[in-house]
């Protein structure tokens, strides 16, 4: 089954997210805070759902530490913000794709299916 972990600090987000992708069939695991590599690895899941902004600390910050770890650098990393610069914050935190707050849910799925069937791709290179 496809593992998504959602790290968002708002518990309405983490409650329509965990429900959209619990009918799409993935196994959820959700986060309100910052987790560790370590934490990451061990929950091992095929895509992130990032939001930029985890309380006074930053999600642009974890996704350059997801990336820069060879342990979890091949996970990708969907940045969600209502900051209206999230397309220039993703790509310097090195994500794959980004969705602005307030978000489709269709573009949502759309965008998840895409960064994973993007990392199938690169790993059969």
């Amino acid at each position: 089954m496809r593992r998504i972990l959602i790290i968002d600090d708002e518990d309405e987000i983490l409650s329509l997210l965990n429900y959209l992708f619990t009918q799409l069939n993935f196994e959820v695991v959700i986060s309100p805070g910052v987790l560790s590599i370590d934490e990451i690895e061990k929950i091992s899941p095929n895509v992130i759902l990032l939001d930029n902004k985890l309380g006074d600390k930053l999600g642009s910050d974890l996704c350059l530490e997801i990336k820069g770890d060879p342990r979890t650098s091949a996970i990708p990393v969907v940045m969600l913000s209502a900051n209206d610069r999230i397309e220039y914050i993703a790509e310097k935190s090195c994500a794959d794709s980004f969705i602005s707050k307030p978000f489709d849910i269709e573009k949502l799925n759309k965008t998840v299916k895409k960064v994973m069937v993007k990392k199938v791709s690169n790993n059969k290179v």
